[in-house]
Order: C-alpha cells, then structure tokens, then sequence
C-alpha cells in the first residue's frame, strides 16, 4: 500500500530556497561527488551541475548549483569533485532577477579555512561596492548576514592586512591605497 499523504510532505528531492529558513545561514554537507545532468533533462535547458548534500536535519536533497558558487567551491576545495564529499557548505538565499523574474537564489560558501575566505571576501567582494572604505558596522552586519562570518570586523581587517581610521566618530575600513594583496 501506498500512503500518498507521506508521499507528498516528503516535498522535492531537490534544495529549495523555500527549505532553508529565510534569512538565516543553513549549512550543509557534501555527499557525493555530484553529476553532470544533460540539457535535455534540466528543467533550465542547459546542462547543470548537482550535488548531493545533507541538510542540518539529517535530510539529504540534491542541489544545483549556480556558476558562482562552482567557482567558489573550486577555488576552496579543489578542481576534482571525489574530494569535496564531507566537506561544508554555507548557504544563504539572496533574492535577485534572475530570466527578468525576482527570485530567492541559493549561494553557498566554503566552510573551513575562514581566515582565507574573510581575506577573500574583503579584498574583492565588500571592496567591488565599497572601492575606499566601508564602515565597521556595516562590514560586520555584511559579514554576519551574508557569509555567516564569526569573524569581528576589526579581526577581518587585520587578516586582510588593512586598517582602521576613525572619522567623525565611527571607524573605518581603509581599502584605497592598501598594501594587500589579494
């Protein structure tokens, strides 16, 4: 016998935003080395790229990827997929327009080796919006709500190689003119 009540609360065996808490950072497991879905069986005609991943819960779901989490995932972890199985992945939903449609976009970012991504993530994400400066407010709220950084602000500063000034009383991250390299 059947149960399709049980079936259908299973909900999809793909990751959707809808199964991440909103505005919250859900972090997942690496189950598999992934596979190469064909055009013709995507729903977004185009080959895709899946992996397996375990969510907090215990739940596994498989979970296409987007080009700039790939790249993240490569630049973190390696080229050759066999080695990211175990490893850790934060994901944060960002709502963009994605086909002229706003829509909630899974984005996930390496666990582990976090002095290297905050260095990462100052030096080229934070600094495309903000090329001078940003407030230590700001970045911290950036840091804790986008990335699911526990990095402080001042710290992630000091990874980086930057400094901190003090205008009119609030401080500053300095990107102009910094000695860092990236």
């Amino acid at each position: 016998m059947i149960k399709l009540t049980d079936y259908m609360r299973r909900g999809s065996r793909y990751l959707r935003a809808e199964d991440l808490k909103g505005g919250d950072v859900t972090e997942v497991t690496i189950v598999s080395e992934g596979r190469i879905r064909p055009a013709e069986e995507s729903r977004f005609g185009r080959e895709t790229f899946e992996l397996d991943v375990r969510l907090p819960s215990g739940e596994e779901k498989i979970w296409t990827l987007n080009q700039t989490t790939m790249r993240r995932l490569i630049e973190a972890y390696g080229d050759d997929t066999a080695g990211w199985v175990g490893k850790k992945v934060r994901l944060v939903v960002e709502r963009m327009v994605v086909r002229k449609e706003p829509r909630n976009v899974i984005f996930g970012y390496p666990v582990g080796g976090e002095e290297e991504q905050v260095k990462q993530f100052l030096l080229k994400d934070v600094r495309s919006f903000y090329p001078d400066r940003i407030d230590l407010d700001t970045l911290g709220r950036l840091m804790r709500s986008i990335r699911g950084f526990k990095t402080s602000p001042e710290e992630a500063a000091k990874m980086a190689g930057l400094k901190i000034v003090e205008e009119g009383g609030k401080r500053y991250v300095i990107f102009s003119g910094s000695q860092s390299k990236s």
